[in-house]
């Protein structure tokens, strides 16, 4: 949470959000820093981690959403054994 903080506040790049990695109270620490530094870059990912209450605040932000996994190929999940095992079929 940290770290975001720090990114949002003082770094001025594009800000990649996964709410998976933080639990409900820091989802809305990350709302209320979005709309306290007013940021239009930032995109996020839900992965269906978020309630209800937390879904309908972020639809009225000016976020992007994404599906973080299908964004960055370094996000994704990566077996060893799982790929071992596909190509030795």
């Amino acid at each position: 949470m940290e770290t975001f903080r720090e990114k949002i506040a003082y770094k001025n790049v594009p800000i990649t959000v996964c709410m998976k990695e933080f639990n409900h109270m820091e989802q809305y620490e990350i709302i209320r820093l979005i709309v306290g530094y007013n940021r239009t870059d930032v995109s996020i990912c839900t992965h269906d981690a978020t309630n209800p209450y937390v879904d309908d605040i972020l639809k009225r932000l000016p976020v992007k959403f994404i599906q973080c996994f299908s964004v960055s190929p370094l996000l994704q999940k990566f077996d060893l054994q799982e790929n071992q095992a596909s190509q030795s079929e």
